[in-house]
């Protein structure tokens, strides 16, 4: 078999990949990738070991190492695709016979890694954890045993097929966790698909875990955390009693006037009324727990009258009443709505909860407490009320 040959594709491969998302593009625009970054080379040093589930009595593990280069390419906002390039050493031990005297064979067996993984961030408004699973093609690269084995019972069995040369595939999955903008840890599993370790010999390589540590060797994207952003952010002042919170309800008009225009008044009004519950559940919320400040409330189809500061027969008071009001420029206005926060780092909307806007309806950002997750429904709308409550008397104290 020819090694060489096998090796000069390994390589073509992996820059093959890079051209195809960009990498080696020089024409790739922060147009094109929307102002973010859409890929990562990063370099990763790996502690092995073996996981070796027969003849525990007879095979101990030793931890070995590795160490790879791999460059991530954004597909979507939650998911990037993978592709590295890693030299690995696998080794293990057994209790081996020659001529009837017993010894510790040592063996170390040498590959070189394609893993092949897609990832996912599940966070709200971070990229800075996520999981992963893929495939990882491997060949062997070297075989080391410090003394072959002369036993009797394997006189009858055919010679080692664990050569070099051999190519081996596993199934992996795992997790990684950034530390700062450009160090983060990884661990993962990978089980091996050509595995027969329930020979004489093992004919292929060992399932094992490993942990490591990596750095992003190209420079990273700052928006990727919110709190790496929050520590560039300045303080937006503000005092309690120059603020006065809008709270934004939905109507759902354009759909509900469209099932009814269809014919369907039934819909029509099961969305209506699942909507009318929605808004008295957020207005009791603000009522009970929010002492912060002033409340108003207004209909989503007064948007723009209150960004043109209409505020006249657009708002109304806690008890649904429409008022006559007005605010000075020594007011502070903040607008709040439970939604979908938009995320720098994904570039796009993520999550659920309570979304706070200035005045202008633009987003705010951190440090301030601009979002309070509901965490999939787990959390009442009075509770995030009230965490926001207290996370914004919090951030007052921070202000002054």
């Amino acid at each position: 078999m020819d090694i060489c040959h096998k090796l000069k594709k390994i390589p073509a491969l992996f820059v093959l990949f890079l051209f195809a998302t960009g990498f080696g593009n020089g024409k790739l625009s922060k147009a094109q990738s929307n102002e973010i970054p859409r890929w990562a080379i990063t370099g990763l040093l790996q502690a092995n070991l073996p996981q070796i589930p027969h003849f525990r009595d007879v095979y101990f593990p030793n931890t070995n190492g590795a160490l790879g280069f791999y460059a991530a390419y954004r597909i979507e906002p939650k998911f990037d695709i993978k592709i590295g390039l890693k030299a690995n050493v696998v080794a293990y031990s057994r209790n081996a016979t020659d001529n009837a005297e017993i010894f510790t064979q040592r063996i170390r067996e040498y590959y070189i890694d394609l893993p092949i993984n897609l990832y996912y961030y599940p966070s709200r408004t971070e990229r800075t954890w996520g999981i992963y699973a893929g495939l990882t093609p491997s060949l062997l690269l070297n075989k080391y045993v410090n003394q072959k084995e002369h036993n009797p019972k394997f006189n009858n069995l055919p010679s080692d097929p664990s050569q070099v040369g051999r190519f081996d595939l596993g199934v992996n999955m795992g997790a990684s966790l950034k530390l700062s903008p450009r160090w983060f840890i990884s661990g993962n599993f990978t089980y091996s698909l050509t595995s027969k370790q329930n020979e004489a010999y093992n004919a292929g390589r060992f399932s094992q875990f490993s942990i490591g540590l990596g750095y992003q060797i190209n420079s990273p994207n700052p928006k990727e955390s919110e709190k790496e952003l929050s520590i560039k952010e300045p303080v937006i002042p503000f005092g309690r009693k120059s603020t006065v919170l809008f709270v934004r309800l939905k109507t759902e008009s354009k759909k509900i006037n469209y099932y009814r225009n269809s014919g369907l008044n039934e819909v029509a009004d099961d969305l209506q009324e699942k909507v009318n519950t929605e808004n008295e559940t957020t207005r009791q919320a603000f009522i009970q727990a929010f002492t912060f400040c002033s409340v108003y409330f207004f209909y989503d189809t007064s948007s723009a009258a209150i960004l043109e500061l209409k505020y006249n027969q657009n708002l109304l008071n806690e008890d649904g009443e429409f008022v006559q009001q007005s605010f000075g420029d020594s007011i502070d206005i903040l607008i709040a709505e439970f939604a979908s926060p938009y995320s720098d780092a994904f570039g796009s909307e993520s999550g659920f909860g309570l979304v706070v806007y200035d005045g202008n309806f633009n987003q705010m950002k951190a440090p301030f407490p601009y979002f309070i997750s509901t965490f999939y429904g787990l959390v009442s709308r009075k509770e995030v009320v009230a965490r926001f409550d207290r996370k914004l008397r919090d951030y007052g104290k921070y202000g002054q």
